[in-house]
């Protein structure tokens, strides 16, 4: 009798659980039908279907690789770049590194600017938050997608399949970035390297006498009209973002003479507009 007296009396909380359980997975059915067929975005931020201004950063990650200061340059520098991203656009970064030489350029990743406004959401069709909510979210891209991969690439004691200890092969590089159909006049080219070309095939900056003559002359060579010429980057802006190093090779004069040589190759090559960023070394030992 005192079971069943016991048990008559917990039916109403079994009963009332019951309801709350049920009514909780109506809910979840319910939103999950809402969603159905919306648009998400990937874990990168992007939405397939919509597309901005690319940014196409090119990161030659050869031996020396970059040292605390030039780290903290360029994370400061990628950390503007990506606040400035407007909904649906995309920063893509290709690395020279060890794992990433192919044939076919491919990034090792990217990134894509959230919705600053709920109305850019629903306006494709998708859930949106409150303007809060889409500036944490933001916030939440950058730091858990974004900077570790940056952090990965800028890395002064990276993975040995990530080590590059042979080459540089920057102007292929950048003729292979040329050909690619997600690059359009408006989009913007960024070059992170200390801009000593070296591949055995075709040119080895500042180590081999007169591999780097003037662009002018260089532009002539069989070597860069089969091979090196990229196709045209006529409406591109260009950013070179330009490692200092405290010696060169003993076939360059200085700084500035490599500097002149990208400068006139970015132009011959149909870029007006070219933005030069010196990454200084930190001066320490």
């Amino acid at each position: 009798m005192k079971y069943r007296r016991k048990t008559k009396a917990t039916w109403p909380l079994m009963i009332g659980g019951t309801a709350v359980i049920l009514a909780a997975m109506a809910g979840l059915g319910y939103a999950a039908f809402q969603a159905y067929g919306k648009p998400v975005p990937d874990r990168y931020g992007c939405f397939a279907g919509v597309s901005g201004r690319n940014t196409h950063v090119l990161i030659d990650a050869s031996e020396p690789r970059f040292d605390a200061d030039q780290q903290r340059a360029l994370l400061r520098y990628f950390k503007q770049e990506y606040d400035r991203l407007e909904f649906g656009d995309r920063i893509a970064v290709y690395t020279t590194e060890g794992d990433q030489q192919a044939s076919v350029l491919s990034p090792r990743f990217h990134i894509c600017g959230p919705a600053r406004e709920p109305g850019q959401l629903t306006a494709i069709g998708a859930d949106a938050g409150s303007e809060g909510y889409l500036k944490k979210h933001r916030q939440h891209l950058y730091e858990k997608r974004f900077l570790p991969e940056l952090k990965a690439v800028l890395a002064d004691n990276p993975a040995d399949k990530r080590r590059q200890n042979t080459q540089s092969p920057i102007l292929e590089m950048v003729a292979d970035l040329s050909r690619m159909p997600n690059v359009r006049p408006g989009d913007k080219v960024a070059l992170i390297s200390d801009l000593i070309q070296n591949s055995p095939e075709s040119a080895q900056f500042c180590r081999v006498q007169n591999d780097m003559p003037p662009f002018s002359i260089f532009s002539k060579r069989r070597i860069y009209q089969g091979r090196l010429k990229p196709q045209s980057l006529q409406g591109l802006r260009a950013d070179i973002l330009m490692l200092q190093r405290p010696y060169y090779g003993p076939f360059c004069r200085d700084e500035d003479e490599i500097r002149r040589f990208w400068i006139d190759y970015f132009r011959a090559n149909g870029i007006k507009e070219t933005r030069l960023i010196r990454i200084r070394h930190g001066l320490r030992g």
